[in-house]
């Protein structure tokens, strides 16, 4: 198999195609490698192994695509069963030198050259064998993959870039203990050393041409960065890049590099899912730098430079393979370095400038690159040697904020107080993260860290007040505020001498939260007092009953206007000799519903600076709400709590002209009605949305009301049967709010209270409903089940000793007990319906309410015989005659 498929390396070589019998023989060797690759045999004896791996190198010359495919099949179970060390460690360098004498060859002239699928498969090998690599072979191999990272082929270097890492991994991963995960091979003391020298001399002797080259090299594989897409290039690298050998790198390298990655999630940086930043690169990078500074400096300074030196947009592919290069250098801690000081002669002082030239110069498209990546994977690197000096990351701190204090460097355009806020942010959270960028439970703060808090609470006030006008600023700052607080509200540490006092940090927390809260309450006020008149309401606010609003209300939904004009001459609303002038009001509350849509939220265009200050103070504690309920901390409930009024206040108060102030508002207060609640936090929030139910605006009271089901549906566990006695009582009470959609709310939120009480209580409120509705309408009975007249004065009576409202509350009620019920007929159902039936032929509302509920109960019971065993036929009777109206429901 390993003769034949030489000679079709050959003859593929030479660019003659292969005959159909070389094709033949070539798909059944391949085919039999495949088979043979998961033999016993073949997975303990490793010279067996070797004669595998040769075949196996050989026979991908085929074309075939069966024999391509059981090649990949062959390279993959032999990955799979391989990733252990040899019986013999002999073997291991004999595989690994004949890798390597096959790619020397190539490159030599020896042999055919090898094609890009060809040489990974070759290069991929050893990386199985590393456990067991001589001191010898690991310098030959580094030298292998050192010259690869310039290759053609992007698998190739994609190879070549894990290699180097995984055998010099001690080398970037300052504690050894912790370098090596329980899956990836653990390399030698001597040849990890063995392979820094060599990679340290391959740098010193060829990095003149190497190092420039391989900036090159990662520029293009940004290739889809470039403006032009489609060039001869790009289509030559998406071909190499394709085919099924992917499927082999990706199960290899992946294992290999298992619990080595950063970021641990990958999900919050947008740079790197969309391919403008590549982890490795920096990864290798800082390799690089760590086995040879001097060489890294003194030939990728002019590069780098030169690609810094015009506008980032004009160059895309190359700023993101400079920022990748700088990134690296900086976790790698040699920057700090001056000429002579390591040895080597390294002179790090162009690295700084251009850092700061980078993170400047940075579009705002372009800055999650820069702010993201490479200032946090910089920090990352160097966060293990903290303990000991925290120079490092303090001089990326200044040079972020151009060597200025954090409060003195928010001056300029907005575009640059928003990067510097943005450039603090990350490397706060990158500082004070754990490894999945999240902060912990409780940090423990040094000097570093207590000093960038300070310096950050210094500065926020001045960046509340005078920031936050543009919606991207005041999302940073919001953000900002919210890390930290919350990493002061939650940390741990105890004070040592020299230490910035953690009591003197709180206090600045307190003071900064007070003075945003205060200022927030007051902005509130303003706008409720300036806009409420021009909220979206009805007319229902200014009417003592609400007879005539419920009428309009009833217009506008599309109501039967002869049922609507004898309700309203029946309530005295409107005189009988009016009702031919019903089409009147009809056209006239139509048309002032239209203005009401049209003009909802309507103020003058040039806003005022007293409310245009009002209206960022809003937004902001909005955003910082939204921010800390992000940060899932319960040392952050109570700021939730504290301006939730306030936010259902102004729900619908936002002009027209700032609708994304409307829209944080929303989005604040969407996100916090899913957030649980500690069992100590739970009476102040019940409170909160109590005092909010009994607001002056409907839209208040419904925001509350919505709150209140999403809060008791979480917390009802905790909140006991006295806590959820309290939820019940308010939304029986707005069963008769002055505002229809209130109304309709609390008969939902009744209805899901009621099924969660005990059986006891239970009875009692549907006594307490049904009694209610009986006092409503007291004498109101189907024609078929009374006699005379009487009926029909007792309900003419009952509407004129109650508001519309108040009937529509009864009903209301009685339909939250069906509702309760959705699926099963209790005993107590077909007196309810009954109840329903009594007011049936109401006109207007509260008929239809009736028919609805009527209409409901039918689509989610199937089992009606029960409710007809349970009724006499006449009751039956009336139930089937009241929901005729519309749809023939009961049969």
């Amino acid at each position: 198999a390993q003769n034949s498929a030489l000679r079709a390396a050959e003859a593929a070589a030479s660019g003659v195609p292969e005959s159909e019998e070389e094709q033949s023989i070539g798909a059944g060797a391949a085919g039999l490698l495949r088979w043979i690759s998961s033999w016993r045999y073949f997975t303990r004896s490793y010279h067996g192994l070797r004669a595998i791996v040769l075949a196996l190198i050989s026979s991908f010359a085929y074309q075939g695509p069966e024999a391509q495919i059981s090649m990949v099949m062959a390279q993959l179970m032999l990955a799979l069963r391989s990733m252990r060390p040899t019986d013999d460690p002999s073997v291991a360098d004999l595989i690994c030198m004949d890798c390597i004498s096959i790619v020397e060859n190539a490159r030599n002239g020896k042999s055919p050259v090898l094609s890009g699928k060809h040489e990974t498969i070759t290069i991929l090998f050893p990386l199985y064998l590393l456990p067991d690599v001589s001191p010898n072979v690991a310098a030959k191999l580094v030298d292998m993959y050192a010259h690869a990272l310039v290759s053609d082929a992007p698998l190739v270097r994609r190879v070549s870039h894990i290699a180097l890492e995984m055998i010099l991994l001690p080398i970037w991963k300052p504690c050894e203990e912790g370098a090596y995960s329980s899956e990836t091979p653990r390399v030698s003391v001597e040849a990890v050393a063995a392979a820094r020298e060599a990679l340290a001399s391959i740098l010193e002797r060829e990095g003149d041409v190497l190092l420039p080259k391989f900036l090159q090299t990662l520029s293009t594989s940004h290739h889809s960065m470039a403006s032009s897409a489609d060039d001869g290039q790009t289509q030559r690298m998406r071909g190499i890049g394709a085919g099924k050998e992917e499927t082999i790198v990706a199960a290899a390298l992946n294992t290999l590099l298992k619990g080595l990655e950063w970021p641990v999630s990958t999900a919050g940086f947008k740079a790197i899912t969309q391919g403008s930043f590549t982890v490795r690169h920096a990864r290798l990078t800082q390799v690089l730098t760590q086995v040879n500074p001097a060489a890294v400096f003194r030939h990728l300074k002019a590069p780098v430079e030169e690609a810094l030196s015009k506008s980032q947009d004009a160059d895309k592919p190359a700023v993101a393979a400079t920022a990748e290069i700088i990134a690296g250098i900086l976790a790698s801690g040699h920057f700090l370095s001056r000429s002579g000081e390591d040895g080597r002669g390294a002179d790090a002082g162009w690295v700084l400038p251009a850092l700061q030239r980078g993170l400047e110069g940075a579009p705002l498209d372009f800055l999650n690159v820069w702010a993201d990546c490479v200032l946090r994977f910089g920090v990352n690197g160097l966060k293990e040697k903290m303990r000991t000096d925290d120079g490092g990351i303090r001089v990326i701190v200044d040079t972020a904020l151009s060597n200025k204090p954090f409060a003195e460097s928010l001056t300029g355009p907005p575009s640059d107080v928003y990067k510097r806020v943005t450039y603090v942010t990350e490397i706060l959270q990158e500082v004070l993260g754990d490894a999945t960028g999240k902060f912990p439970e409780a940090p423990v703060l040094g000097q570093l860290e207590r000093q960038l808090l300070s310096e950050v609470l210094a500065a926020l006030p001045i960046l509340i007040e005078t920031r936050c006008d543009t919606d991207m600023a005041r999302q940073a700052i919001a953000g900002l505020t919210a890390d930290a607080c919350m990493v002061v509200m939650t940390m741990a540490s105890v004070d040592e001498p020299g230490m910035i006092k953690m009591s003197d940090l709180k206090a600045s927390v307190d003071g900064i939260l007070d003075t945003v809260y205060a200022q927030f309450d007051a902005s509130a006020e303003y706008l409720f007092k300036m806009n409420k008149d021009r909220a979206v309401d009805d007319d229902e606010e200014k009417s003592p009953n609400g007879e005539a609003a419920e009428i309009m209300s009833d217009i506008k939904r599309g109501g039967d206007v002869g049922d609507i004009a004898a309700a309203a001459a029946d309530a005295g609303v409107v005189d009988a000799a009016d009702i031919d002038d019903m089409s009147k009001m009809i056209d006239m509350t139509i048309q002032t519903s239209a203005d009401q849509d049209s003009s909802a939220h309507v103020m003058d265009v040039d806003l005022s600076n007293e409310e245009g200050h009002a209206l960022a103070h809003v937004a902001f504690v909005c955003e910082l709400t939204y921010q800390f309920l992000a940060g899932a901390s319960a040392e952050t409930t109570p700021l939730l709590i504290r301006p939730l009024r306030n936010i259902m206040r102004v729900l619908e108060l936002i002009p027209s002209e700032a609708q994304f102030v409307g829209s944080t508002v929303r989005l604040s207060l969407r996100s916090a009605k899913y957030q649980p609640v500690e069992p100590e936090h739970i009476e102040p929030m019940l409170s909160c949305l109590i005092e909010s139910m009994h607001g002056e605006l409907w839209t208040e009271r419904a925001a509350a009301l919505q709150f209140l089901q999403y809060f008791w549906f979480r917390n009802a566990i905790n909140m006991g049967e006295e806590g959820s006695e309290k939820v019940l009582k308010e939304a029986m009470r707005l069963l008769e709010d002055s505002k229809l959609e209130v109304r309709e709310m609390a008969c939902d939120t009744v209805s899901g209270v009621i099924r969660a009480i005990s059986a006891e209580r239970q009875a009692t409120i549907r006594a307490q409903i049904v009694d209610h509705a009986k006092a409503v309408f007291p004498d109101r009975k189907r024609r078929r089940l009374a006699s005379g007249d009487g009926g029909a004065r007792g309900a003419a009576g009952s509407k004129m000793e109650h508001s519309l409202q108040v009937m529509h509350g009864a009903v209301l009620g009685l339909r939250a007990l069906v509702m309760s019920s959705p699926y099963e007929i209790p005993k107590w159902l077909p007196g309810i319906l009954m109840s329903l039936v009594r007011v049936g032929t109401e006109k207007g509302l509260v008929g239809r309410t009736v028919t609805e509920c009527l209409s409901d109960f039918r689509r989610t019971h199937d089992n009606l015989d029960v409710v007809k065993s349970k009724l006499s036929e006449e009751e039956w009777e009336a139930i089937r005659d009241v929901a005729v109206g519309v749809s023939s429901y009961f049969v």
